[in-house]
């Protein structure tokens, strides 16, 4: 008489513990913003910037292009609300070099936002892993046709 064998196998997945870094980056950053001529959803806008550290050594540039997707408020002085997607290509005094690249919701009205909020998306070489937030203070006056300067803050965790 033959015997029926049941056997059961349970097989566990545990994921890997990746490791994550955290890190917070300082930077300086001196902003040419073509801000929107044009008041309308769908009009395009840019800037571009030139990032330092804070002791004023050079750490790359960014450049980013915004959409309008809404104006609101008075007709005299609208508030413009507009999608941004921003990639800041980091060159750092440590040897670090790559891409960070962020998206933001910026709302200005009479001249560039006292604070920008961004999500950082992802990034390249080393910054392949870039996750978290970054935020720029307006720290100079707005002077039409100067850079202004802003303090950057990044908070990166980098999945290692």
């Amino acid at each position: 008489m033959a015997t029926a064998v049941w056997a059961t196998i349970v097989f566990s997945a545990v994921p890997s513990m990746a490791a994550a870094r955290e890190e917070t980056i300082n930077l300086v950053s001196r902003a040419s913003l073509l801000l929107p001529s044009s008041q309308l959803p769908g009009v395009a806008w840019s800037g571009n910037a030139d990032l330092y550290t804070p002791d004023g050594a050079p750490a790359g540039t960014a450049t980013g292009g915004c959409i309008v997707t809404k104006v609101s408020g008075a007709s005299g002085v609208p508030t413009v609300t507009s999608h941004c997607n921003i990639q800041f290509s980091l060159t750092l005094p440590d040897g670090r070099v790559g891409d960070v690249h962020t998206s933001a919701v910026m709302v200005t009205a009479l001249g560039p936002p006292p604070k920008i909020e961004y999500a950082i998306n992802g990034g390249t070489k080393d910054f392949r892993n870039a996750a978290g937030d970054a935020t720029s203070t307006l720290t100079s006056a707005v002077v039409p046709g100067n850079p202004t300067e802003w303090i950057l803050t990044f908070r990166l965790t980098t999945i290692e």
